[in-house]
C-alpha cells in the first residue's frame, strides 16, 4: 500500500482500493486497516459479506482474493509509522 494521494482527487490508498475492486471507499478503508493488522482472505471476505449481503459467495471470494493481492506488501519490507508512514525495503 502507498501513502500518497488525497481523498479529494480520489488518489489516496482507500479510494484506489475502492476503485480497483468496485467497493465503497468507506468499506475499502476498513479493509485496508484490517490488512495492515494482518487480516487475510477469510476475514476480508467476511467483511465483504457484511458490507454487501446480496453478493454471492463467489463474488465475495473473488473480491477478497483480489484485495489481498493488491494490498500485499513486499517481502523484506518493513513499515514504520512515525507521524508519516515510511516503508524501507532491505
Amino acid at each position: 500500500m502507498v501513502t500518497q494521494g488525497n481523498k479529494t482527487d480520489g488518489t489516496d490508498v482507500h479510494s484506489m482500493t475502492a476503485k480497483t475492486v468496485g467497493i465503497h471507499r468507506d468499506h475499502a478503508k476498513v479493509i485496508n486497516y484490517s490488512r495492515i493488522y494482518g487480516a487475510g482472505v477469510k476475514f476480508i471476505t467476511s467483511l465483504l459479506r457484511l458490507f454487501n449481503p446480496s453478493s454471492t459467495e463467489g463474488e465475495v471470494l473473488a473480491k477478497g482474493k483480489e484485495i489481498v493481492q493488491i494490498t500485499k506488501g513486499k517481502k523484506g519490507c518493513v513499515c514504520v509509522c512515525v507521524c508519516v508512514c515510511v516503508c524501507v525495503c532491505v
